[in-house]
């Protein structure tokens, strides 16, 4: 009895291998792409949004200026009809000592303009240089060091003092603190006189220098 014939199975041809090896790419890559989509979302890179840091003009019906950043939260509507304005900047400080800027924060720096009635002006001092003295020692001092006690300025036409103090709080990088006297004042909304004004900027970012200039600088009478 002859064996049967040994019948070896045919080759593949080349284009078979050349589609498997291609369709095995194709899986490994869609794999990869899987594994890296997981990754991201788990690990998001995504930087947070910058605070909008164009300015913004603010008004009331006995002056305006502008140089405040738009990340600033208005918080004074109600005390415009009294030359009053307040802005707040809320956040957190991280543990590096920098601002994160957050509309639901903490409050992390203030500028504020605020009237100050004849009758409690007349109690501080008779003109600007005995107010800012009595100023120095009740509330300047106590704010933290302070590095420039009298430096001269001009509000739209109108001579003015800042003061500026190295803050007791450590992430604090800018207190500052002008104070003018502008005659005729205005009739605030109580009835009460008011000639003497207080700007305070407070803000642990490194533009408050900058800030205040600008506020100086475009800062108009009505």
């Amino acid at each position: 009895m002859s064996l049967p014939a040994d019948k070896t199975p045919p080759k593949p041809s080349k284009a078979i291998i050349v589609a498997v090896a291609i369709a095995a790419l194709c899986l490994l890559a869609w794999v990869i792409v899987l594994v890296v989509g997981l990754y991201a979302d788990s690990n998001p890179t995504t930087a947070p949004a910058q605070p909008d840091t164009s300015e913004v003009l603010l008004e009331t019906r006995c002056y305006f200026f502008k140089g405040v950043p738009a990340h600033y939260v208005e918080t004074s509507q109600i005390n415009l009809d009294d030359c009053l304005y307040d802005v707040e900047l809320r956040g957190e400080i991280s543990k590096a000592g920098k601002p994160i800027i957050q509309n639901n924060g903490e409050l992390i720096g203030r500028i504020r303009v605020e009237p100050v009635r004849k009758t409690t002006e007349l109690q501080w001092g008779k003109d600007l240089d005995e107010i800012v003295s009595y100023l120095e020692k009740s509330y300047y001092a106590p704010q933290g060091e302070i590095l420039r006690l009298r430096e001269p300025i001009n509000l739209d036409g109108v001579t003015a003092n800042k003061t500026t103090v190295k803050s007791t709080q450590q992430h604090i990088k800018t207190k500052d603190f002008v104070v003018v006297l502008k005659d005729p004042g205005y009739t605030l909304r109580s009835g009460a006189e008011a000639t003497m004004f207080m700007i305070t900027v407070t803000t642990p970012e490194n533009n408050g220098e900058q800030i205040l200039a600008n506020i100086i600088k475009s800062w108009r009478w009505r």
